[in-house]
């Protein structure tokens, strides 16, 4: 564990019991750290974390589960107040998707932090058919089942000062118990009328799959990130070798390679349906469509990688082939499994093995 969960740690017993029950806890663990002296990151070993809760749960005559529990709830609110909070706003506007986007966050975060010790828990999380309006949240740590009850109380207390909802959580797995590799839990609302907080499914079919509406929203002529000034678009002249991706009907805005480089493979005379009916599979363009376009969404996000419903690659952002070293038309074709592997494990309740976290395959032809 590094320093900072030990800094909450110091926090939480001091504000809650004083600073005379904080050094009795240092003393009966054994930790020799002065106050206010851990360095947030720096690593400790786990050993001394575990002996800090035992110490406090003997000398405040309280379960262990229950100081965990406390120390979660504690844990969440220090992040708040400490300049964390817009990070964590912007997670997800329903717990699901929050809690989905938990591992991208732990990756930011890791490279904050010295060496390959950061070891962070991995969540994943989805709807609930069994229990109308509810979600299932799988939790899977290297540490086993240690921390379970931390992660309770720092659900309560998100879902509580975050969402203003209560929860309820019921525990259908806890890992290395009863053959379980991960900890499962069941997430329904107190009140059913807050169940929409927790999944956009929970708020009725009709809102689902409901798109975006993006009208009056401008597009940005600056990166909010470098400063950068964005270019338009510029149409491109139609021949008998290229495809206007701006203008073709039969063109999507999200189009695999750039527009002077989307050429028929066969001769110049060859008709340019040639070139729609290739491996990249399009999506007709109407009137209706709105956002980004194909340059536009390349410029923002120079390392995306598009897909299309079966994991073909259709386009990729404008810096990606760079920090790859190769160029756009290597791309053409491919599987996303031919570019990267699972490296990150992820079941699903509802069966099968899938990923939130990937690695270039070391034998990929990129």
């Amino acid at each position: 564990m590094h320093g900072l969960v030990f800094e909450i740690i110091e926090e939480w017993i001091i504000k809650e019991h004083g600073v005379d029950i904080w050094h009795e806890v240092k003393e009966k663990a054994g930790c020799a750290t002065k106050d206010q002296e851990f360095l947030r990151r720096a690593y400790y070993r786990d050993e001394e974390l575990v002996d800090l809760f035992i110490a406090a749960s003997e000398l405040l005559s309280t379960p262990v589960k229950q100081i965990l529990e406390a120390y979660g709830r504690h844990f969440v609110m220090y992040h708040f107040a400490n300049g964390y909070d817009e990070l964590l706003k912007c997670q997800g506007s329903t717990l699901r998707q929050w809690l989905s986007n938990l591992n991208a966050m732990h990756d930011h975060l890791k490279r904050s932090f010295p060496g390959e010790k950061f070891v962070a828990p991995i969540f994943w999380c989805e709807d609930c058919d069994e229990v109308e309006g509810s979600i299932i949240l799988h939790y899977y740590s290297l540490r086993g089942p240690l921390f379970v009850p931390m992660v309770v109380g720092m659900l309560e207390q998100l879902t509580s000062y975050h969402f203003e909802v209560e929860i309820k959580m019921h525990q259908l797995a806890l890992q290395n118990e009863g053959g379980s590799s991960i900890t499962t839990w069941r997430i329904t609302a107190v009140d059913e009328t807050q169940r929409w907080k927790l999944s956009p499914k929970a708020m009725g079919p009709e809102c689902e799959n409901k798109p975006v509406n993006f009208d009056g929203v401008a597009i940005p002529n600056r990166c909010p990130f470098s400063g950068k000034r964005l270019k338009k678009p510029e149409p491109v002249a139609s021949s008998d070798t290229a495809v206007n991706v701006e203008t073709s009907p039969t063109r999507s805005r999200f189009s695999p390679l750039p527009p002077h480089e989307i050429t028929s493979p066969a001769s110049s005379t060859a008709d340019t349906s040639s070139t729609t009916d290739s491996v990249f599979q399009q999506y007709n363009e109407t009137e209706e469509d709105s956002g980004l376009s194909q340059t536009e969404m390349q410029e923002i996000f120079p390392f995306h990688i598009l897909v299309d419903n079966a994991f073909h690659i259709l386009q990729v952002g404008n810096l990606l082939p760079k920090v790859l070293k190769k160029k756009v038309e290597d791309f053409q074709g491919l599987h996303i499994q031919d570019l990267v592997q699972i490296t990150r494990y992820v079941k699903s309740s509802k069966g099968g093995v899938q990923s939130n976290h990937i690695a270039q395959k070391p034998h990929s032809p990129l």
